[in-house]
């Protein structure tokens, strides 16, 4: 448990291009599991850009869900600037597993562009599974400007239990 507090804590840029290369050769998913838990607390200590592009560029590439989905978290704790392609993650919120679709709608979290308020506001409008509504208003909720404000006041009077 000591191991994954200091993994949380490194920043050190000079690590993200040997992880990269790391993840890149590494045919145990497990290993690679943890190299990105490692790669998405460092680009996130650093800001470094390089690390979260790459980590969003591997949301098509895993196969396995739960490793997916862990990327997916590790996305969501990092600031994602303007330019950033969202479209791993808009991708990924169609997948039909949920744990790889909530993930996804979280992994928006901590984005500076329109387009993940937009996506956000599609699920609250469009989707009619309860729990994906709970994911997109949490998200919208962290990251929205006032034109999320409608939506999200929607449900702040909702009485049926989901």
């Amino acid at each position: 448990m000591e191991s994954l507090r200091e993994a949380e804590e490194v920043k050190d840029e000079t690590f993200i291009p040997q992880l990269i290369l790391f993840i890149d050769q590494q045919k145990d998913k497990k290993k690679r599991d943890k190299a990105y838990f490692l790669l998405g607390h460092n680009a996130n200590n650093t800001g470094n850009p390089e690390g979260l592009d790459y980590l969003i560029s591997r949301v098509n590439q895993e196969t396995d869900k739960y490793i997916i989905s862990s990327l997916l978290d590790r996305i969501a704790d990092i600031h994602k600037p303007i330019r950033t392609d969202l479209q791993p993650l808009i991708q990924a919120i169609k997948s039909n597993k949920w744990l790889i679709r909530h993930s996804a709608i979280l992994s928006l979290n901590n984005s500076s562009d329109s387009l993940a308020e937009t996506v956000l506001i599609d699920i609250i409008t469009n989707s009619e599974e309860p729990i994906d509504l709970i994911y997109a208003n949490a998200t919208l909720g962290d990251i929205g400007t006032e034109r999320a404000t409608p939506f999200l006041e929607k449900y702040l009077k909702v009485e049926k239990e989901m």
